[in-house]
């Protein structure tokens, strides 16, 4: 039985996208257990919801590691990185007293 390049790209987009879906739903998973034990509001929830399933859809038509969805990203990411960071500095002077 000979298979063609055609059906062999086609047989590895499905198992990529096979994959992706997997490792999606484990994130999904695990990102609910955080946000129920760490008192994460259900309207916070939503809006992490719904920023990761627009995400992984646009990731399916496009790449997302380049261009303006890619500053935006790395907006995000410095903002929460400094919310995050302020916790933990307030964290460790709690614990110091």
């Amino acid at each position: 039985m000979k298979i063609s390049k055609q059906r062999i790209k086609e047989i590895i987009r499905e198992e990529f996208e096979k994959a992706k879906a997997t490792d999606t739903k484990v994130a999904s998973r695990e990102l609910g257990k955080q946000q129920a034990t760490g008192g994460v509001t259900d309207n916070e929830r939503g809006i992490i919801k719904k920023l990761q399933n627009q995400l992984v859809a646009a990731a399916k038509l496009d790449a997302i590691n380049k261009g303006p969805v890619l500053r935006f990203a790395q907006k995000l990411s410095d903002e929460l990185t400094k919310i995050i960071s302020k916790s933990k500095e307030s964290e460790e002077e709690k614990t110091e007293i």
